[in-house]
């Protein structure tokens, strides 16, 4: 696994944007998986930029959902479907047919992870995926103790998951209980998979992932292992690794 450490918020993002631009440059109808989340957010703002700018053409890419809070609608505010069609999907008016995304309202929840499944057996796997990091080590909504081999799956939420996530809603406060997201199995299968992590509250559990033993306890360290895997990291995020 590669690292990557960026002075700066910034720099962090301006070097993840310049990565996926070079993913879609090199694969101009690529498959990609963006995190939600604030830490990737000015990222996605200078990937809009270049786009319009003519520096890099997102018209042909498709986006695959990494993950959603069971339970709420997709036009739900601070939703993940909200987040990335605030500022990505609508920024870029990406038409609907270019958008794979889990339907968290359905009855059959495993419905949902088997069209996302298929999809990418059909069209994937994924060009590159951006994952953010929780504060417990998560992947998506991939938990502490998660299966490490699974395609899509409907999880529990940790503890520390329904507590941060809270601040995505302001006033209000939705039910936080169950995930469904793209599991490690399809992470790992990706043929780039780019972890961004920003800020020193997080530098504890970069450590963890980055250095200490690879396993489930926590999911990111599970990245060691792909084949071609990339932190991004600003010099807060990495300030406790040796």
């Amino acid at each position: 696994m590669q690292t990557r450490i960026l002075a700066t918020p910034t720099e962090l993002a301006d070097a993840v944007a310049v990565l996926i631009a070079d993913c879609v440059r090199a694969k101009p109808a690529a498959v990609l998986c963006l995190a939600g989340g604030d830490t990737p957010r000015a990222a996605y703002a200078r990937l809009v930029e270049m786009h319009r700018a003519g520096e890099v053409d997102l018209s042909q890419v498709t986006y695959v959902g990494l993950d959603e809070w069971v339970g709420l609608p997709a036009d739900y505010p601070g939703s993940c479907r909200a987040f990335m069609q605030e500022t990505v999907f609508g920024p870029l008016a990406v038409p609907p047919e270019r958008i794979v995304f889990y339907d968290a309202m359905a009855d059959d929840l495993q419905a949902e992870c088997r069209q996302i499944d298929d999809f990418l057996a059909a069209h994937g796997p994924l060009d590159l995926v951006l994952l953010g990091m929780g504060m417990n080590g998560h992947l998506g909504m991939n938990e502490p103790g998660c299966i490490v081999d699974s395609g899509s799956i409907v999880t529990e939420l940790d503890a520390v998951t329904v507590s941060v996530g809270q601040k995505y809603f302001g006033a209000q406060q939705p039910v936080l209980k169950q995930g469904i997201t793209l599991g490690i199995g399809s992470i790992m299968q990706a043929h780039c998979a780019v972890l961004m992590v920003s800020g020193e509250k997080k530098a504890e559990t970069v450590c963890k992932a980055l250095q200490l033993e690879v396993g489930n306890a926590v999911p990111a360290s599970l990245l060691r292992q792909h084949r071609h895997a990339i932190a991004m990291l600003d010099a807060a995020a990495a300030s406790r690794l040796i």
